[in-house]
């Protein structure tokens, strides 16, 4: 079993293997295109699920191909990137070991606490591989550092692929340019209207139900925010939703943080 503590050499181990057999088939069939840049994508249980590269071709160059090549505005857009790897011994066949792990070292977290400790000791865990991944893929395919780009993207959290290339990369155009389109996107994100997913409305109706059940106990309500938590989709769900359901569900000395009133105007914000 997948274990991030007890034998994290040795898992390690397999996912070099699995970015380096992923990444070795890519550069393969799409070496003479420019490829300027590799992502681990995650899902929301932070399970690794593919790897892919983006090349200077399939950049847009004329309208009439916006269907075959990407636009500016999504170079750095991962989720649409076009080349994405299809290897036995990949990405795929490694995550099979860990999700199980994931999934249940999840529901055995007792305290959030404890599950943000899990997430983060498991980004790093990714980015320590891809690290020593890269260091071996600049030297065995002779390339540049400063001319392709590694990061960790999970679509939910642009904040993931933003630290990881800031750890991952050395100073150069490239890194320059990926970390202002993001930061970029996510200023943009904040000016704007909040969008929710269907996923995050469902959510709120569920909060809202709950926060009508008379008479009001505030420790049930806590208790059912953190069962929130625990749900695979729970990491899906904006950022903003899961402060929200994090701090309903925290307690400070034995005390919940948040009254009814507190989350009441809360969930306003989502509202307005």
């Amino acid at each position: 079993m997948f274990d991030l503590n007890l034998s994290q050499s040795e898992y390690l181990s397999d996912l070099k293997m699995a970015l380096l057999n992923e990444f070795d088939a890519l550069y393969k069939k799409h070496q003479n295109q420019g490829i300027y840049a590799f992502a681990l994508v995650l899902d929301g249980l932070l399970v690794a699920q593919y790897t892919t590269v983006s090349t200077r071709q399939s950049l847009l160059s004329e309208a009439e191909n916006k269907f075959q090549y990407l636009s500016e505005n999504d170079q750095w857009n991962v989720d649409k990137w076009h080349y994405r790897a299809q290897t036995q011994q990949g990405v795929a066949l490694f995550s099979r070991k860990m999700s199980e792990y994931f999934q249940k070292t999840r529901l055995n977290s007792t305290q959030i606490s404890a599950k943000e400790r899990f997430n983060d000791n498991a980004l790093n865990f990714y980015i320590h591989g891809m690290q020593e991944v890269k260091d071996h893929i600049l030297d065995q395919f002779n390339l540049g550092a400063d001319k392709i780009t590694f990061l960790i993207h999970l679509s939910s959290n642009p904040q993931i692929a933003l630290s990881s290339l800031e750890r991952l990369n050395p100073p150069s155009s490239n890194l320059f340019e990926a970390i202002a389109h993001l930061k970029s996107s996510l200023i943009s994100k904040g000016r704007s209207k909040t969008r929710l997913s269907q996923i995050d409305k469902d959510l709120l109706i569920d909060l809202g139900q709950l926060l009508e059940i008379e008479p009001y106990d505030d420790l049930q309500v806590a208790q059912q925010a953190y069962m929130l938590t625990l749900e695979p989709y729970f990491l899906e769900t904006s950022p903003s939703i899961q402060r929200l359901i994090n701090d309903i569900a925290a307690m400070d000395a034995g005390i919940l943080v948040m009254t009814k009133h507190d989350i009441l105007q809360r969930m306003k914000q989502f509202h307005s």
